[in-house]
């Protein structure tokens, strides 16, 4: 287990709330089945983001450009790019020393007129400390990079990419902006219901930076949508156990093909890492062999409380 996260988890473990499990990864299916149309994963997806396109024309719309971060970044962070939906820019560390088994995501939601400004304070916060430990050998090597939406509203309107040996630097960094300034991260969206919550304004995942958290769930409700009929063909009151079973399917059958980034913490519905911190990639075959077991003796017991209680 990495010292970061573990010197993270050891910080926040009374602070971090929200944190999803299979029972309420199950409970929304049947919440929501009439509303979201579990079969279509972009559907699902813009539901978790709250993703809403402003009306009208795209450029006219446009409310955090390419040009204004380039006019009113004034650091020494990386030139930043842009793509049709979003604007990142990171510091000159992030792809020297980022490594994937200790990274982590962070979300602001803020009303989008606020961002780049929010992204902007932060970002001269962490310029800061990288030109006062420049000569520092032993100062922490801060890794961050910062995507803007440019136009669309939704909850993540700022992501913030970073690793857990500067992640509490960085919530301290946003603590502080919002005592100076609060009316910067007003929000007017609805929330992810499965993402975990530092405070009230920063929400937290534990997954990698090349992972969408919320597509990693839309792809398990669409493996579990293929057994709708068979769920809602069970009485109400045995429904949430079959959806736990069809989740564990879902799960089960990424490990099969052995995929490195899954949700597979049953515990914690928005991490990559299993429940001792190990990261699902870093399974021995003998201990993802050892997991899948496990569940497969969950699904047993679901199966037999479903059996028994309709006998």
């Amino acid at each position: 287990m990495d010292k970061g996260y573990k010197g993270f988890i050891s910080k926040y473990r009374d602070k971090i709330t929200n944190i999803p499990t299979l029972d309420d990864v199950a409970k929304f299916y049947l919440e929501k089945i009439n509303e979201i149309d579990f079969s279509d994963i972009d559907e699902i997806y813009d539901y978790l983001s709250d993703v809403r396109e402003l009306s009208g024309n795209e450029e006219a719309n446009v409310l955090v450009s390419l040009s204004d971060i380039e006019k009113n970044l004034d650091t020494i962070l990386v030139h930043p790019h842009t793509d049709r939906s979003f604007i990142s820019f990171s510091n000159p560390n992030y792809d020297l020393y980022c490594q994937i088994n200790n990274q982590l995501k962070l979300w602001i939601d803020a009303k989008l007129e606020n961002i780049s400004e929010i992204a902007i304070r932060l970002a001269e916060k962490i310029d800061s400390r990288l030109c006062k430990h420049i000569s520092d050998k032993d100062a922490t090597v801060e890794i961050t990079r910062l995507k803007i939406s440019k136009w669309f509203h939704r909850n993540d309107t700022l992501t913030i990419y970073t690793d857990y040996s500067c992640a509490d630097q960085i919530i301290q960094d946003l603590i502080e902006m919002k005592e100076e300034k609060p009316e910067l991260f007003e929000s007017e969206s609805r929330a992810n219901p499965f993402v975990m919550k530092i405070n009230g304004f920063i929400s937290y995942a534990d997954v990698d930076h090349h992972s969408s958290y919320p597509e990693l769930l839309s792809n398990i409700y669409c493996d579990v949508n293929k057994s709708r009929e068979q769920i809602l063909s069970y009485p109400a009151d045995k429904r949430l156990d079959y959806v736990k079973i069809t989740i564990l399917n879902a799960i089960k059958s990424e490990f099969y093909h052995d995929k490195k980034t899954i949700l597979a913490n049953l515990e914690n519905m928005a991490s990559t890492r299993v429940g001792d911190g190990i990261l699902v990639e870093d399974l021995s075959k003998e201990q993802r062999d050892g997991y899948v077991d496990s569940i497969n003796q969950m699904q047993i017991k679901l199966i037999n409380n479903i059996q028994s209680e309709m006998e």
